[in-house]
């Protein structure tokens, strides 16, 4: 019989792609702290619903600071925040807790004689409390009351937000669609005793984030207005029988064969949450097949007298505005061709253009007309290439002149991101997300990346001291924001260091 864990019963675990492969993947849970931070938070949990007399706001953060001085963090104040922020979860829901947690253990559960599930709640409730009963009164209508009857609570904390809703009709996110909810109510139904004649058991997710938390925090954790991070499934057993509990089984029974069955497709937002998403999407570059260089005989071209009078122009500047296929590179080649032929020297001639495909086949096609003309001229000593790497050339030569000590590397993204974030761990700018360090996403943008693209800003537009406005302007047309004005002037300072430290390791970037 096939073993598996409750907190596998959902998502990317339903696809058969990633069930026939093995591969042990490090997952970006662990590698970004999550998992140990919320092992953290839940055992300290779990020792104050057992111990509460040794368990005050100072005892809490002194574990909290000894726990997370194990965690590697961006900078220091990340590793403040996340802290700050897992105090007050835990602060919130032991004031709010006034029950004891019985001792837990693992179990395994056998749903429907389908599977093994081993269970692992992370706290049990039993005693007594309000549930709302219907009934049918004298005059055959139905009404409700509130009565205390006894209950047994399966528990599992989930430290980030509600994900699980009460009332969600999609698999996995609806307290009714949730296969793990329902092997923990398994689970508690293990716990029933032959006394417990007439007895409620709920099985529970404690979400200890709530939804507007950044904005007004509440301090009362059971509070369910407009918030939810309290989900249960509950169902009531009867001295001989409970036919709650069968339509609940009638409930999950085609859930479970579906998730045994597996899914050959998942949807996309799932499937871009699973290890396997690259493999599963990866794709071949296309083959590269290269293109043997003709070119018509200059006795064969038919050229305009705009053309003409582009090739043989000699003094002064000239312009050519033309859209594609017009004959720019045509009449580009042509020119230098012309040019050799008439005694121009290759190395005093240069060609730029945007890519280095273009620049080789610019240079190639001078070549192919030179031969077409019988000029010697030898078309290696000619300059063609990219606007980048013409600037880095010179740079390279003249490197001392710069204030460089040795000719300049590109720098590429991983360094300067590495140098980002050393100066912002040393020096912290106000306004910036420093809780989501490394977020990148539409609506959420980290510390790191908002600072990098303020000195890209910066660097572009020559800003300094003074220009707080105009960066901010500039900022939020590329949706970065700075919420503290303070923190604009705290970048143009602090690019001066960054700017500083690309000199002293002999680095550019591609806005130098």
């Amino acid at each position: 019989m096939e073993r598996l864990k409750s907190r596998n019963l959902q998502g990317v675990n339903r696809c058969n792609f990633r069930r026939s492969r093995k591969l042990q993947l490090e997952t970006g849970k662990r590698t970004e702290n999550v998992y140990d931070k919320a092992s953290l938070i839940k055992d300290i949990i779990k020792e104050g619903l057992r111990h509460r007399e040794r368990c005050d706001e100072k005892t809490i953060r002194e574990k909290l600071e000894t726990g997370f001085a194990k965690l590697e963090y961006p900078t220091q104040q990340t590793a403040w925040e996340h802290l700050e922020d897992a105090f007050r979860q835990i602060n919130r829901y032991l004031n709010c807790e006034s029950r004891s947690s019985e001792f837990v253990t693992a179990k395994t559960v056998v749903p429907f004689d389908l599977c093994e599930v081993e269970v692992l709640p992370d706290l049990i409730f039993r005693g007594v409390r309000e549930f709302e009963r219907t009934f049918v009164n004298q005059k055959g209508k139905k009404e409700k009351c509130r009565t205390l009857e006894p209950y047994i609570e399966v528990v599992k904390l989930r430290c980030g937000l509600p994900n699980v809703t009460q009332t969600g009709k999609k698999k996995d996110t609806g307290a009714n669609q949730c296969l793990e909810l329902y092997t923990m109510l398994l689970y508690g139904r293990t716990l029933i005793r032959k006394s417990d004649s007439n007895i409620h058991v709920g099985a529970s997710y404690y979400f200890l984030r709530k939804k507007d938390d950044n904005k007004a925090f509440d301090e009362d954790f059971f509070n369910q207005k407009n918030v939810g991070n309290v989900v249960t499934l509950w169902e009531r057993h009867h001295a001989a029988f409970s036919p709650e509990a069968e339509e609940m089984d009638a409930r999950f029974l085609p859930q479970f064969q579906d998730f045994l069955e597996g899914e050959t497709i998942c949807d996309r937002k799932t499937c871009e949450k699973c290890d396997f998403y690259e493999v599963c999407n990866f794709t071949k570059p296309p083959h590269y097949v290269e293109k043997k260089k003709k070119a018509r005989p200059i006795a064969d071209l038919v050229l305009t007298d705009t053309q003409e009078a582009a090739i043989g122009f000699r003094k002064g500047i000239a312009r050519i505005n033309a859209g594609a296929g017009a004959g720019k590179t045509l009449v580009s080649a042509l020119r230098v061709a012309f040019m050799l032929d008439e005694g121009v020297k290759p190395e005093a001639i240069c060609m730029l253009t945007f890519t280095s495909t273009g620049a080789q086949e610019m240079r190639e096609r001078v070549r192919l007309y030179a031969e077409d003309m019988g000029c010697p001229a030898d078309i290696d000593r000619l300059t063609s290439t990219t606007f980048h790497s013409f600037g880095n050339d010179i740079i390279a030569k003249n490197y001392e002149l710069f204030g460089f000590t040795k000719p300049p590397r590109l720098i590429d993204d991983i360094e300067r991101f590495s140098i980002i974030a050393g100066l912002l761990g040393s020096h912290t700018v106000h306004g910036l997300d420093y809780k989501n360090f490394k977020m990148n996403l539409p609506y959420i943008k980290g510390a790191l990346h908002t600072a990098a693209m303020a000195f890209d800003v910066i660097k572009r537009e020559r800003l300094s001291r003074g220009d707080e406005e105009k960066l901010r302007q500039r900022m939020e047309a590329a949706r970065y924001t700075v919420t503290d004005r303070t923190g604009l002037t705290e970048l143009l300072d602090l690019y001066l260091e960054y700017d500083s430290i690309l000199m002293e390791r002999n680095l550019i970037e591609y806005a130098d």
